[in-house]
C-alpha cells in the first residue's frame, strides 16, 4: 500500500468476525513460531488486535485508530512547543511526519 487507509467496521457483528478471524491469524503465528509484526493482526504500539486499524505508509505498520490519532496529537503539541523556543523532549520529526 502507498497511502494511509483507515479500516473501520461499524457492523458488530462484522466486528466480531474480523477479530475472531485475526484471533485465529495470532493463534497460527504462536503456534508456528513466526512473527505477524506489521500485519494488520495487532497494532505497532499497543498490540491490540480487536481496534479499526489505519495503516502507515512511510513506517509500514498498522495502528489502532486511536494510537494513531495521539501520535498526531503528541506532533501537534510538539511542533508549538518547538516553534516557541520550549523544551520539547526527544522529537524526532521524520517519524512523526508519516503521521500528518
Amino acid at each position: 500500500m502507498k497511502k494511509k487507509k483507515t479500516i473501520i467496521i461499524q457492523d458488530p457483528r462484522l466486528q466480531r468476525v474480523r477479530n475472531t478471524l485475526r484471533e485465529i491469524l495470532i493463534q497460527a503465528a504462536i503456534n508456528k513460531n513466526e512473527k505477524f509484526r506489521g500485519t494488520i493482526a495487532h497494532c505497532a504500539v499497543c498490540n491490540r488486535a480487536n481496534q479499526n486499524m489505519t495503516f502507515n505508509p512511510g513506517l509500514k505498520e498498522w495502528y489502532c485508530t486511536e494510537c494513531y490519532k495521539l501520535i498526531q496529537d503528541d506532533y501537534k503539541q510538539r511542533k508549538v512547543l518547538r516553534d516557541k523556543g520550549e523544551d520539547y523532549g526527544d522529537f524526532r520529526e521524520e517519524f512523526y511526519k508519516t503521521f500528518v
